[in-house]
């Protein structure tokens, strides 16, 4: 525990009590008026209280990042994590750009997007684990809620990540690297990290103050040997500041504010050693080789996956789920009401709303159990073209959960089924953290049964 001499806080009628040699602050929070205890006495008693109960911090395992990272089954939802952390309020971006690029002979890829940026501790909030401040604004819901979004994302599509943010006269920049923690053999995770100020980019680090406070600046110089930048520039695919320069410039030439962030992610996943992601079939397309035999040890059940995913494709084309194997069609339907654009591999996605394109729609509704729940609206048409990918689309607070999901008839090809899309924004289920299902149990049981009797 750290005492500041500036400790402000309410203590009601014992405001003018002296801190007592018993002072009970061992579990909970001590609050005092600032001027009616001294630094030394504070000082004293975090001494007394660090003696008799110390409390030892939580380590992460650098293997945590990869293990983590396993949640997500392909890499659609890795992308969807640091889309959606553009598109929530916190940043909200106006457009994201997603490309492949190699810098320094290492393919990379690149997101970026134009919105608020980041400050040193935004930044490290988002390297750490379970840190989220994020809130809705007026209708625009935020899709990250537990703080594993950018971690789990970045470590889903390669072992490294390099984040560059430039906010007002701020530039920061922080790596989470796989490979820099096992180089240094690390036993807990560690971020470096560095902010400059524009115009001199001279850095500078934080002593923990809040720099969105009004004439404060919780920023200090550090000495022009500070070994954070070589370090940074050595583990990274950008080895010299004028390459770091020249992306915050990149950055800045987004938006009028020049605020936003770019993710450079390097050692990207392969398959059968090439790039899961492919652009080979499309150079304005991602596609996803579904085959990865790094994530499989067992001679088994390796077999057995193989064996899966020669039915998966017998069974399931391009054309009866797309958003499966095309990044392209699956980020024009990952938002049910897009608010931000997204360009591909130097080409615009075309979003659809797609309770727009539907034929001989009719509206349902469904009721939640619980009292006092109100019913949600549920969308049922036909698809335009016979062929066209159908079955439910089921999206939480604007955001794509399960997409195409067949039940009833559908399963079956039952006629009358084929060809039919159910849209719900199913706000009274619960996601998985990784947002690619919903959790299972009675409601989610229940809910599927009513959806396949009003289909």
């Amino acid at each position: 525990f750290q005492f500041h001499s500036a400790c402000v806080g309410v203590c009601g009628s014992h405001s003018n009590r002296p801190l007592s040699k018993d002072a009970d602050i061992g579990f909970g929070l001590l609050v005092v008026v600032s001027g009616t205890c001294s630094t030394a006495r504070l000082q004293e008693a975090g001494a007394r209280m660090s003696a008799a109960s110390k409390l030892e911090e939580s380590k992460i395992s650098p293997a945590y990042l990869y293990s983590n990272s396993t949640s997500h089954k392909g890499p659609f939802s890795a992308v969807a994590e640091l889309i959606d952390n553009a598109y929530d309020p916190d940043c909200n971006a106006t457009s994201m750009h997603i490309d492949l690029e190699k810098i320094n002979g290492k393919p990379c890829l690149m997101f970026t997007d134009n919105g608020n940026g980041m400050n040193y501790q935004t930044m490290h909030h988002m390297m750490s684990f379970g840190y989220s401040s994020k809130a809705d604004v007026g209708d625009h819901k935020a899709v990250g809620r537990y703080g594993n979004g950018f971690k789990s994302g970045s470590m889903r599509l390669g072992k490294d990540a390099l984040v560059l943010s430039r906010q007002d006269d701020l530039e920061s920049v922080g790596l989470l690297s796989q490979t820099f923690l096992e180089r240094t053999k690390a036993d807990t995770v560690k971020v470096p990290m560095f902010t400059w100020r524009l115009p001199d980019r001279e850095i500078i680090s934080t002593d923990g103050g809040d720099v969105q406070t009004p004439g404060s600046d919780p920023y200090r110089k550090l000495p022009a040997t500070n070994s954070i930048l070589p370090m940074i520039l050595k583990n990274s695919p950008l080895k010299t500041k004028v390459e770091i320069i020249k992306h915050m410039n990149d950055i800045a030439s987004l938006s009028e504010a020049g605020n936003g962030t770019r993710i450079i992610i390097f050692n990207l996943r392969l398959n059968d050693g090439q790039l899961e992601l492919d652009t080979d079939k499309d150079r304005h397309d991602f596609v996803f080789r579904e085959f990865n035999e790094e994530e499989i040890g067992d001679r088994s059940v390796m077999l057995a996956s193989k064996a899966a995913s020669r039915q998966r494709r017998s069974t399931s084309t391009f054309q009866e789920n797309p958003i499966r194997t095309s990044l392209r069609e699956y980020c024009a339907v990952l938002y049910l009401k897009p608010r931000m654009k997204i360009s591909l591999l130097g080409k615009k996605v075309r979003t659809r709303f797609i309770t727009k394109e539907l034929l001989n729609s009719l509206s349902d509704s469904y009721k939640p159990l619980g009292a006092g729940r109100a019913a949600t609206r549920i969308t049922f048409g036909r698809v335009r073209k016979r062929g066209d990918p159908y079955g439910m689309m089921m999206y939480h607070n604007n955001r794509l959960i399960e997409g195409y999901v067949r039940i009833g008839g559908q399963k079956k090809a039952v006629a009358e089924a084929v060809g039919v899309v159910g849209v719900i924004d199913c706000t009274f289920l619960q996601p998985t953290h990784n947002k690619q299902e919903f959790n299972g149990g009675h409601e989610y049981s229940k809910f599927l049964t009513a959806l396949s009797r009003k289909l």
